[in-house]
């Protein structure tokens, strides 16, 4: 995501995905962080709440959030616990301009 182009006057962002577990899932879960960088230097990282993979239906994470006015965001997606998960449809939006 580059801070150029519509996304640049934006000041609330929506990500969002569906996740699933191969097998039951051990551990906090899956979540997304949103990083921004200055031009600059420095940094900031938002988290989301951690969603638990199903291994039986798709779950969602959505997560809403200001966007940073920095020269580059970055958006990460952190599992914490054992197995494989799958992301699928992933989506950014924006909502408040």
């Amino acid at each position: 995501l580059g801070y150029n182009g519509n996304s640049a006057s934006a000041k609330k962002v929506r990500i969002s995905f569906w996740v699933k577990s191969e097998k039951p899932w051990t551990g906090n879960g899956v979540r997304l962080a949103v990083e921004g960088r200055g031009r600059f230097g420095g940094s900031a990282r938002q988290w989301s709440p951690y969603v638990i993979p199903s291994n039986s239906e798709w779950k969602q994470l959505v997560y809403d959030f200001p966007y940073p006015t920095y020269n580059e965001v970055s958006v990460l997606i952190q599992s914490q616990g054992s197995g494989k998960v799958w992301v699928d449809d992933f989506e950014y939006k924006i909502l408040e301009k």
